[in-house]
């Protein structure tokens, strides 16, 4: 994320859905600052339908 401008990041994983906002730095010490939206793995196909509401 620290390589890209965008603020929203997506993964899908074996959990429940959450959506969290993540501070860290870099190995460089720049601010890295996004949403992470957290998905289970059964709802890839629904990925597009979701990111339009």
């Amino acid at each position: 994320m620290s390589e890209k401008p965008w603020k929203l990041a997506i993964r899908f994983y074996a959990g429940p859905i959450q959506r969290d906002h993540i501070k860290s730095k870099t190995t460089i010490g720049d601010l890295n600052d996004y949403e992470l939206i957290s998905l289970p793995f059964y709802l890839i196909g629904q990925l597009h339908r979701l990111l339009s509401i």
